[in-house]
């Protein structure tokens, strides 16, 4: 077993001990940002948004693990992260759909 393995094993008990609390931030920093813009949705598109927002929580995560900055400051990046992930999704799809149709 190498030592990526072993820092992978980390991160997931890590995860799993206490880290789901960033799926929870990434999402509240979506739905905060969708009621602060006041637009118009349907209930499906906010639920995409913020399982978007909770998806790149975890990924943040996942990049933060190592990262040796007070846990405050890596509790607001993780909300942060969720605020944007909707249009970087927004982004990587219609870039996709671009590529599709070209």
């Amino acid at each position: 077993m190498n030592n990526d393995d072993q820092s992978l094993r980390a991160v997931i008990a890590d995860f799993k001990a206490g880290g789901w609390v960033v799926i929870i931030l990434g999402a509240m920093g979506a739905f905060v940002k969708l009621v602060i813009t006041n637009e118009k949705y349907q209930a499906f598109v906010w639920g995409r948004k913020i399982f978007a927002g909770a998806c790149v929580g975890v990924l943040t995560y996942c990049a933060l693990y190592y990262v040796d900055i007070l846990p405050i400051y890596k509790g607001i990046l993780y909300s942060i992260s969720g605020a944007v992930s909707s249009e970087l999704f927004d982004i990587v799809r219609s870039r996709l759909i671009k590529g599709e149709t070209k």
